[in-house]
């Protein structure tokens, strides 16, 4: 079974917060914003405020539509029967939250916080990879490997660098033996499943999977101790 595509590229802010099922600030806004909205049609707010709801002429600046009442009035209209039902404004938080908050990446029950603390570094690109430090401006003149074939990327780190043969060796042998035929896969599609494991596979399978991945990551000791670079 072939594993899902793999992810878009976005910003390290936006992987981080896909990372810890955070919404992004520009969402939290929307989500206050449509809780009053709520809150004032019905009846939970000043009743004065009821007053200001009006229709909205179809020319408007975009400085005034993004003003409170006609943002909520045209971003009310876009949610479901279901949510703007919602009998209580805790029904109703709870129900928009479901349409804006993201799932956080799986961990699939492993235990090893270490571990896990740099496979997220490599999921959100914020490791001590050359390339990722030279990307930061992170006092990194080069992107490039020390190895010298390539940049040192998490892909180059995880799949082709050659200071990491054996220790890959070993670890893509365990991979076969655990789904067979799983290192032949396109490296978009291998590495994404390393990092995040796949829906085509279960959770003892994925749990296995990201452990092993863990474990190459550690036994290489590359993170062990931070690389210096002088000015």
């Amino acid at each position: 079974m072939s594993p899902a595509v793999g992810r878009v590229l976005i910003s390290n802010r936006d992987k981080l917060y896909k990372e810890l099922g955070w919404e992004s600030l520009k969402d939290r806004r929307h989500y206050r914003r449509l809780v009053q909205y709520y809150n004032i049609l019905h009846n939970y707010s000043p009743s004065y405020l009821r007053d200001c709801i009006k229709d909205i002429p179809a020319n408007i600046t975009k400085r005034y539509s993004n003003s409170f009442f006609p943002y909520c009035s045209k971003h009310w209209n876009n949610l479901s029967e279901s949510v703007k039902s919602s009998a209580t404004p805790s029904i109703f938080k709870k129900a928009l939250l479901k349409t804006i908050r993201p799932h956080p990446s799986p961990c699939y029950n492993i235990k090893d916080r270490r571990g896990l603390a740099r496979l997220t570094q490599l999921r959100v690109g914020f490791s001590d990879l050359r390339e990722h430090r030279h990307r930061h401006h992170f006092n990194c003149p080069s992107p490039t490997c020390s190895c010298g074939q390539d940049i040192e990327s998490t892909t180059h780190f995880m799949l082709s660098c050659n200071k990491y043969s054996n220790h890959r060796r070993n670890f893509f042998a365990q991979l076969n033996s655990l789904v067979p035929g799983i290192t032949s896969l396109a490296q978009p599609l291998l590495i994404d499943v390393l990092l995040y494991g796949s829906k085509d596979y279960d959770l003892d399978t994925n749990n296995s999977i990201t452990t092993l991945a863990i474990n190459y990551i550690k036994d290489t000791k590359r993170f062990l101790k931070l690389e210096a670079y002088s000015n």
